[in-house]
């Protein structure tokens, strides 16, 4: 067995704050532990150090690079996900940049390095990543007697994060009710244990046949008899799974529940996991509270152009439009000790001879899933 490192990183929508990072022990399928520690990167020029990119290193045994590769990153993307249900966040998707040997007593070392392009700083995300939180978090789900489960949840609630722009509240509430699913196990033997109950006395408590003992583990248990929010949520799921359900008419319910569902399922799950009444109400609290997902700002720009309609374009341009280019102009932390940043946008009109725009205004708003309002 050889020592190796294994460098990865993505595009974050939640931050290290300058001096933190998270270290953990983590045993791979065979037994073998291997270090990972987790940071953010950082761009110097600016009143505070602008965050760049979130990444991990890997560091442990294996027979060779193949083998360090697979094997650290199926660890990495493990812990990446509790991290993001943590901080209720998407953590972007982890790019493998760098594997080599790094053993001490060789001279020769394998070494791959594949191209990550490095991407233009365009905003900088707030939401803290809190150390401790996932540390006391993750302690809970390794010991947890039904991990498996709670990690299949917690991953479909993370795929969910990954999703979480307007428009995709369909396949958002499709991973959310998975993560329903594959919960619903733990979440009966737990309450039988808690109650001292049968699932036989169970279903006579609740005056339910066993062939639906699960169903109203959901509504009960993780919907908390919310009846609206969850036969909505159960009728769009079926629909979209089984492909009998017009996707045009499951959008509006989809996205009428969706942010409901988010929360009892990650309500759910903390629950399950045995945290205490301060962890909890950390994870539930502000800034963890609202679901984020890929930090993106939608811009526009709007207006009346003014010409004649077959020469609004440049001569080699087939539209008329501007070349935008967007970056960060300023960055700092504020006075609750978040991240806070000035944008800076470029236009150059590339119109036809002539051809202004008076514009009407300039707007930018967060491209993220939020519940409708009433």
């Amino acid at each position: 067995m050889s020592l190796f490192t294994l460098v990865a990183r993505s595009q974050a929508s939640a931050v290290f704050y300058p001096g933190n990072a998270f270290e953990a022990k983590c045993a791979l399928p065979d037994g073998r532990l291997i270090s990972l520690v987790y940071r953010s990167n950082y761009q110097a020029g600016f009143e505070v150090p602008l965050p760049t990119f979130f990444y991990v290193e890997a560091i442990g045994e294996a027979p060779n690079l193949k083998d360090a590769s697979e094997a650290f990153y199926g660890a990495a993307l493990e812990t990446t996900t509790v991290m993001a249900f943590v901080v209720n966040a998407d953590l972007g998707h982890l790019e493998v940049e760098l594997v080599f040997d790094c053993s001490p007593d060789k001279n020769e070392h394998e070494f791959r390095q594949t191209y990550v392009p490095n991407v233009p700083v365009l905003h900088v995300p707030g939401r803290p990543i809190s150390p401790e939180l996932v540390r006391d978090f993750f302690a809970l789900v390794t010991d947890h007697p039904h991990r498996t489960r709670l990690q299949r949840a917690i991953t479909q609630y993370g795929e969910a994060l990954r999703r979480w722009t307007s428009g995709h509240g369909l396949v958002c509430l499709a991973h959310l009710y998975m993560g329903v699913e594959a919960l619903t196990k733990a979440c009966l033997w737990s309450h039988l244990q808690t109650t001292g109950m049968s699932q036989d006395q169970l279903g006579a408590a609740w005056n339910v046949d066993l062939k639906r003992l699960d169903s109203e583990v959901r509504r009960r248990l993780i919907f908390q008899e919310d009846d609206d929010c969850f036969k909505a949520a159960r009728g769009v799921s079926d629909k979209f799974e089984h492909g009998y359900g017009d996707f045009l008419e499951m959008h509006e319910p989809a996205a009428r529940v969706v942010v409901k569902v988010a929360a009892y399922l990650r309500k759910a799950i903390i629950g399950l996991s045995g945290a205490d009444a301060n962890l909890s109400a950390a994870l539930l609290g502000h800034p963890y509270a609202e679901p984020r997902g890929p930090f993106r700002l939608i811009k526009h720009i709007s207006g009346t152009l003014v010409g004649p309609a077959n020469k609004l374009a440049a001569k080699d341009r087939s539209y008329p439009a501007f070349k935008w280019t967007s970056g960060v102009k300023e960055v700092s932390i504020d006075q609750g000790g978040r991240y806070a940043f000035a944008p800076e946008e470029t236009l150059t009109a590339e119109f036809g001879e002539g051809v202004s725009l008076n514009a009407r205004d300039f707007q930018v708003w967060d491209n993220q899933l939020v519940a409708p309002k009433d």
